[in-house]
């Protein structure tokens, strides 16, 4: 569900900013970040736009989940 999602994502944004369609996914899809990395170095996609994406990334499921977590837990709080 979560790379179906990032397909979709990578779509959208690919086709808004122009930038690569292959660098976005790799990006924005789940695994490590060591493993996306050196996907990106042998692929030839800029290291640094892989990272801090995936990062982002991250952060924003890590957010994401912890509040819905806590509406679902109590949502009259």
């Amino acid at each position: 569900m979560l790379l179906g999602v990032s397909l979709l994502f990578a779509l959208l944004v690919s086709s808004i900013t122009g930038d690569r369609f292959v660098g976005i996914v790799l990006a924005y899809s789940p695994g490590g970040l060591a493993e996306m990395s050196l996907i990106a170095l042998s692929l030839g996609i800029e290291v640094p736009f892989v990272v801090v994406h995936h990062i982002v990334r991250v952060l924003i499921v890590v957010a994401g989940a912890a509040a819905v977590f806590r509406l679902r837990m109590n949502p009259f709080k």
